[in-house]
């Protein structure tokens, strides 16, 4: 499974931004455990110019948001995840969960257990996000210099996975969109990560 990123001119892609419609579609469709078969309809798209990738989740689902505490348990919530691998030699990934009121929980590591929540201002992570009453969606933007910062420069092929859940809300999910095989929903399974391509 490889997921292509398209290149662009342009800067500063907002949440409506046409430029949205030249992304690829990645849609977060896999039940990996029969336990949570709900499955609200979820797309994903990432664009990235010279400076750094932005990530659009669309989620047909009604927000429900308990967290507003940073590097809280965003995943309780109506949340969309982006794990990204820049170096596939590193081991090391970043995961960027965000609920649907933009409240983020960010780790740095190379496994669920070996993480640190790395420093970051929400404003350079430029979010956006709108509320419906039976959907919702995010868009935010994460710098190369800030994955260089912290990992390293960011490689042309790299690995991750693009994720959704809500743990405890009235309908909760897991759903990703490479597949994962564990007993136990763990979006922290990096063996289970599919390949990203910069166009």
């Amino acid at each position: 499974m490889n997921y292509t990123i398209k290149y662009t001119d342009k800067k500063n892609i907002t949440l409506k931004d046409s430029e949205w419609e030249k992304a690829n579609v990645a849609l977060v469709d896999k039940i990996n455990w029969e336990a949570f078969p709900v499955k609200p309809h979820v797309e994903a798209r990432l664009i990235y110019n010279e400076d750094g990738i932005y990530v659009k989740f669309v989620c047909n689902e009604i927000p429900e948001v308990y967290c507003h505490e940073t590097n809280g348990r965003v995943c309780d919530d109506s949340c969309a995840e982006f794990f990204i691998q820049p170096i596939k030699e590193d081991g090391r990934y970043l995961n960027f969960e965000m609920n649907a009121d933009k409240i983020i929980h960010l780790g740095l590591g190379t496994d669920r257990y070996d993480r640190i929540n790395p420093e970051f201002s929400y404003d350079e992570f430029l979010i956006e996000n709108e509320k419906n009453a039976d959907s919702w969606q995010i868009k935010y933007f994460i710098p190369f210099a800030y994955i260089e910062k912290h990992v390293g420069k960011c490689s042309k092929n790299f690995r991750g996975n693009l994720y959704k859940c809500a743990e405890i809300t009235k309908t909760p999910h897991f759903l990703t969109y490479s597949p994962i095989v564990t007993p136990e929903p763990d979006f922290h399974q990096s063996e289970f990560f599919c390949d990203f391509t910069l166009e």
